[in-house]
This record gives structure tokens, sequence and C-alpha cells, in this order.
């Protein structure tokens, strides 16, 4: 009897690898009170972010966004703005939002806007300098300041919001951003991977072809680069769009080599990384989803685990918990740990 079990647990050491794999659970699912935009995903701002382990902000719709405690799965607070939300980031007692600018109003319209986690209560300072078009927010916990890449580079705020303590120029062609706290990595669509040191603003091109400003483009059905996450040492993870039902995901020890590659089975990949726990999760199209390594060890996958094309995922503080949101409405949140 103890034989069998020996044998047994080393079947499945064999099948599922050492690595906890396939230790990933749903844990319960709400939909939003809102109805969504049924614009694309590229053109607008839905997204799922974590303030703290329980507590979950959502932009539901180009409009509207919505707190909710993931305990009890009640929203908490829901706020309406009267212009479209660009973007949003928060920490655990602020969510930041960036209000679409009117392009006649450079610098009278107040659309960087502070919400209380808890309340939804606005507390932005008044007279803070405003950027003009805003495509992402992010919020440094290391250097606790407010990051803005606005139309004509990254302002970084003083932690008070009262002023900008640098400006770096960058004139890429509307990048996805991901940072590690202390740095800020731009995406772009042609392959273009630019790394900005958020203590001394150094620039360095780390990986694909430099980027070349705003008249680079990509054919709508060609493969393109649609995120890229760093870690310190040079450590890079990129995901490539092949098509709605193919993607790839590449892992690098640094940027310069080959990389180790893996098939992301989703289109339209959405992903997410969580550095101190070293994990990986992506989704997409094929509304599967996967939990990896940083380095591309496969640690569990749930199939079909969301109802539609995922829009969003995002790892809690903790890296034990995801939330997908989907493009029904449905937001999903899974153990991991």
């Amino acid at each position: 009897m103890i034989l069998k079990t020996i044998i047994a647990g080393l079947a499945g050491m064999i099948l599922f690898g050492c690595n906890g794999r396939n230790k990933i659970s749903e844990q319960h699912s709400f939909v939003v009170s809102d109805a969504f935009s049924e614009s694309s995903p590229m053109s607008s701002c839905e997204q799922v972010i974590w303030a703290t382990d329980s507590i979950l902000i959502i932009t539901a719709r180009n409009d509207r966004i919505q707190a909710f405690d993931v305990n009890s799965r009640k929203e908490l607070w829901n706020k309406h703005f009267d212009k479209g939300i660009g973007a949003i980031t928060c920490n655990s007692d602020h969510v930041y939002v960036a209000l679409n600018a009117d392009t006649l109003q450079h610098n009278n319209e107040e659309s960087i806007r502070r919400l209380n986690v808890a309340t939804g209560a606005d507390s932005t300072p008044k007279g803070i300098p405003q950027p003009f078009l805003v495509h992402a927010l992010v919020w440094s916990n290391q250097l606790n300041t407010l990051c803005v890449l606005e139309n004509e580079g990254l302002w970084i705020y003083s932690t008070d919001l009262i002023s900008v303590t640098n400006r770096v120029s960058y004139s890429g062609r509307l990048p996805r951003v991901t940072s590690d706290g202390k740095s800020i990595l731009l995406t772009e669509r042609t392959g273009s991977c630019t790394l900005i040191d958020l203590k001394d603003t150094s620039i360095n091109h780390i990986h694909g072809p430099p980027n070349k400003g705003p008249s680079g483009m990509v054919a709508m059905d060609a493969p393109f680069l649609s995120n890229a996450f760093h870690a310190k040492g040079g450590k890079l993870i990129r995901i490539i769009d092949n098509s709605w039902s193919t993607g790839r995901i590449y892992f690098h020890n640094t940027p310069k080599d080959t990389g180790k590659e893996l098939d992301s089975e989703n289109g339209h990949a959405v992903a997410a990384v969580h550095w101190p726990t070293q994990r990986l999760a992506v989704s997409g199209t094929e509304n599967n989803l996967l939990l990896l390594s940083t380095t591309g060890t496969s640690l569990g996958e749930i199939q079909n685990a969301t109802t539609e094309r995922t829009y969003s995922i995002a790892f809690s503080p903790s890296g034990f918990k995801i939330a997908t949101l989907s493009q029904d409405g449905r937001i999903k949140i899974f153990n991991a740990p």
C-alpha cells in the first residue's frame, strides 16, 4: 500500500511537475452592475486592478468606476464621469483616474482625479499640473509617486500631486506601459521595448527595433507585441499576438537572448506578472487561464476559465489571487496558492 502511494505521488510529480501545477481554482464570480461598452478594448478602458487583497477596482464602460469587496461580492461604491475614462491605477489608499481631455483646452481641464479607495470620495488637490491627452497611469510603490504617460512623454509627480518633479520626452505611438516600481517599460506594437528609470530618468532601448516615433504601424493581421514585463537583472517577458486564436510567450533571461518560447493558448492574450512570487497569468480570446513561472514553467491551467473573451487580468498585491474581467462584464476570482 505504501509502495502504491509512493508510485502515485511520483506519477503526479511527473505529470504535473513539482511546482504546484493545477493548484489554481475558481473562488467565485460576480457581474458588474452596469452594461459594458461594445467598443474594442483597444480603444476603451475596461480594466480590473487590485487596491488590496480584498478590494477590486473595475472600469465598467468608459465612464464609470466601481469598487467591490471580493469577499462579500458587494459593491463598495460606484462613480460616474461625464467624460470618458482614459486610464486608471491605484495603491492601497487611492484610485487615480485620467479623464479624456478636450484637445482645445490644454491645461484648463481637470483630467487627473484622485479618489479614496474605500469610499470613492474625490480628494484631488486644487491646481495640480494637468497633462495633455493621457495614455496611461502607473503608481510606483517604491517611489510613492504617480507616473503619467501623456502625449509628449512621461510625467513624474510629487507624492502630493502638487508638482511634476521630472519629465521624460517620448514620442511613441500609444505604447503599453508596465512597471516594476523602480522603472517603467514602454512596449510598442512594432516590438520596441524601452525602459525608463524613474529615479534618474535615464532611457534605455532594451529589445526589438528602436522606436521611430508615431509613424510605426503594424498591419491588422500581422503578429505584434501586445505586452511585455521586466525585472531587475534584465529578465524580460514578451507576449506576441499572432491572430484571434494563437499567441506566443517569450521568456528572456536577458533582453538580448533568444528566450524560451511557449504557446499562450489564447489569441489577443492579456497577461499580468507578479514578480515577488515569480508568476505570470495569461488569458485571452480562447478563455483559458494559464499560470506560469516567470521562467516559463507551467504551474496551473484552467480551460474555458472565463465566460467570454478576457479583457483584463490582475494579481492581487499578495500574488495569491487572480482577477479576470470578461467581455460580458463578469468578474472571476481565482485562488493561486
